[in-house]
């Protein structure tokens, strides 16, 4: 396998960030709410805790100097952390190059856009399995260990694997008023 660089071509034009944000943005309000002339009604539930696993892919790059004498830094971008329910045990350790890492529910996942894994268990397939949908976090309620989301589908979800991402999406984005 050979990887060649392509030059650009004169008419491609970098987008800025905020409008590379603004197109996203755009597009997931189109998955969830559709078009006018389409319009689509999103469902929102109601997930127990238990009912689901989350997962990210990668970790947080460490410092050269916080590892051992020697050691040198993993590629952090082809992890898969595993996050628990308060009411499951918690597993340490390596597999495969897999971290597994216990990571509790939070408010923090409030706003963020969740992939329906097609995988039935998290481990390196994650990493090369397709995703079935998405899903927005919008409440989580730490009391009753509940979570409450928005989907294009009724519940249940077909799928209890969820990849967390990075998108945070602004509550006045997921409204229904935008076309």
């Amino acid at each position: 396998l050979q990887i060649l660089h392509q030059p650009k071509s004169g008419g491609v034009e970098n987008r800025s960030k905020e409008v590379r944000i603004s197109s996203r943005n755009a597009a997931v309000h189109k998955y969830f709410y559709g078009t006018r002339a389409v319009p689509l009604y999103p469902h929102t539930f109601e997930l127990s805790f238990d009912e689901v696993q989350f997962c990210k892919i990668g970790c947080e790059r460490l410092p050269i100097e916080c590892l051992p004498f020697g050691m040198k830094v993993e590629d952090h971008r082809t992890k898969v952390l595993i996050s628990f329910s308060p009411s499951q045990t918690p597993v340490w350790g390596y597999c495969n190059r897999v971290y597994v890492v216990p990571v509790e529910p939070s408010g923090d996942l409030v706003h963020h856009l969740v992939s329906l894994s097609l995988c039935t268990t998290i481990d390196q397939s994650v990493l090369t399995t397709n995703v079935m949908g998405f899903i927005v976090i919008t409440a989580v309620d730490m009391d009753r260990e509940k979570l409450t989301v928005l989907s294009p589908q009724p519940y249940p979800l077909p799928s209890r694997v969820l990849i967390l991402s990075e998108d945070v999406l602004m509550r006045h984005m997921m409204e229904c008023d935008e076309s």
